[in-house]
């Protein structure tokens, strides 16, 4: 039997030891790579390039000093279950940009936990949306679905060009005119020049309404 990839990504190292321990005892033929900043992301990544399962702290949904993992949790197609004390409603809306399987609240019982990581897993290995007998989602919160799904939002991407698209997943995820130039390796100005395009094609004022317009 294969060994299952799991990273787990917290900036807590006693959280990240805490895990493993708890899914070391309750699964077999796992191995974690785990990182807590972009330097041991990095490191990590050239050692194991693709995940079973990708363990993530909500705090590394924002935007700050870890931008190379926030791209990666953006572009990857690795499944992704959130780790948070509460969802609210600001995850939430996070959560609608991200390849989402689960998320998983930290107050949760232990063995409850554990269950959702394995029934993670499970689908993952049968390729599966299957019912869990324990649902990946903490009661009450439903999946999040994708924004661009959403028939109206997709017209209006159309008229964008590949280059505004290109801009367009940078805006999503908080990054700002100047870090998007650095990972485009552009000029602020084009990028200014983009996003006022985007905003004019969108029909949206700022980037507060283009939040909202591609979360519906």
């Amino acid at each position: 039997m294969r060994r299952k990839q799991i990273l787990i990504i917290d900036a807590r190292p006693l959280c990240r030891e805490g895990l493993k321990s708890v899914l070391n005892l309750t699964l077999d033929a796992i191995d974690f790579t785990d990182a807590g900043s972009d330097y041991a992301f990095v490191q990590g990544l050239r050692q194991q390039k693709e995940f079973d399962l990708i363990l993530v702290h909500e705090s590394f949904l924002s935007i700050g000093d870890r931008g190379l993992i926030l791209s990666h949790l953006y572009k990857t197609q690795n499944p992704i279950a959130v780790i948070c004390d509460q969802v609210s409603e600001k995850l939430q809306v996070k959560l609608k940009f991200f390849n989402i399987s689960g998320v998983i609240q930290q107050t949760e019982p232990v063995d409850i936990i554990a269950k959702r990581i394995a029934d993670l897993l499970t689908d993952v290995d049968s390729g599966l949306n299957r019912s869990c007998s324990i649902s990946p989602y903490p009661t009450g919160f439903s999946a999040p679905h994708l924004p661009l799904e959403d028939v109206g939002v997709k017209t209006k991407l159309d008229y964008l060009t590949g280059r505004q698209r290109d801009v367009l997943d940078y805006l999503k995820v908080g990054l700002m005119n100047k870090e998007i130039a650095f990972e485009m390796g552009i000029c602020e100005s084009t990028v200014k020049r983009h996003v006022s395009d985007i905003f004019k094609k969108l029909r949206v004022q700022n980037r507060t309404q283009l939040a909202v317009s591609l979360s519906y």
